[in-house]
């Protein structure tokens, strides 16, 4: 199911946009994130810009701020007024929607997002893994299993092979596959995936004690009512086996914030966790 607005200029619910998430489109006469709202050509024009086009984006509950799906440029020069630049921006949008239509059709906008999302994390572009599913059920029946039916850049089974692996798995599942009885697929799935780096664990090494550095001292409060108090700050991937501090403080590392309160002392044991310990005074 995809929804298109293009010439539609109205606003849906939150209601309508939550329930079709992702599946409804929008055509928009400028590049966006620029010249949002009504009229983008005159926008455009008026602001002096040397470059206008237009933008297929999915609809969320902003006006013209979904994620952008395919743009195309139009130049402006020095004679065009408002009606000769939305001509040229809608002869750019006969071409861009057509191929935005047809990017989402073959699933190559959620392998783009799959991959950035991956890559953003530290994943090598050559690393990630595409793979192809369904959930789909014989007609009339109320639920449906899921079979992941090809892998790679593009789906490659037909539905001659997509049924067969079907009522394998049902076969698997239930013992049977039933005759006869149409398939019907609920859900088309996409899952992007690495294969994890085998590391094998470093050994820590006991360290001489000394007293670990702060980064940086911040303000803070550890109980209501009470004056903030002045706190070292520690970056986690500085502190060695055999580092020693005292609270109060705090230890950052990407995952998680340690808190140290007052009165507790701290040193980094062999294998690099934090050993608080309170003192007794």
């Amino acid at each position: 199911l995809m929804i298109d607005l293009a010439g539609f200029k109205r606003i849906l619910s939150p209601f309508f946009i939550q329930h079709f998430e992702k599946k409804v489109i929008n055509l928009h006469p400028s590049l966006l994130p620029a010249f949002t709202g009504l009229n983008a050509p005159k926008q455009a024009l008026e602001y002096g810009a040397r470059y206008a086009g237009c933008t297929v984006h999915y609809v969320d509950d902003g006006v013209d701020t979904g994620p952008i799906i395919l743009q195309g440029v139009v130049d402006v020069v020095q004679n065009d007024d408002e009606e000769s630049l939305l001509e040229k921006i809608h002869q750019k949008e006969h071409e861009i929607l057509p191929k935005a239509i047809q990017l989402i059709a073959e699933g190559k906008i959620n392998r783009i997002e799959g991959r950035r999302v991956l890559t953003a994390a530290g994943v090598s572009e050559e690393a990630v893994n595409f793979k192809y599913g369904i959930d789909a059920r014989y007609e009339g029946q109320g639920n449906e299993i899921t079979v992941w039916v090809s892998e790679g850049e593009s789906w490659a089974s037909d539905a001659d092979t997509i049924t067969s692996m079907f009522e394998d798995e049902y076969r698997r599942i239930y013992g049977l596959a039933i005759p006869d009885v149409g398939i019907e697929v609920v859900t088309w799935r996409l899952s992007a995936s690495a294969d994890l780096l085998l590391m094998e664990p470093q050994k820590s090494i006991k360290g001489e004690t000394e007293e670990a550095v702060s980064d940086e001292k911040r303000p803070v409060i550890f109980n209501r009512g009470e004056q903030p108090v002045e706190t070292s700050v520690y970056k986690r991937e500085l502190l060695q086996p055999g580092m020693i501090f005292k609270g109060p403080a705090i230890v950052e590392e990407r995952e998680t914030t340690s808190v140290i309160r007052p009165g507790w002392d701290v040193e980094v044991g062999d294998n690099g966790s934090l050993v608080a310990v309170k003192d007794p005074k």
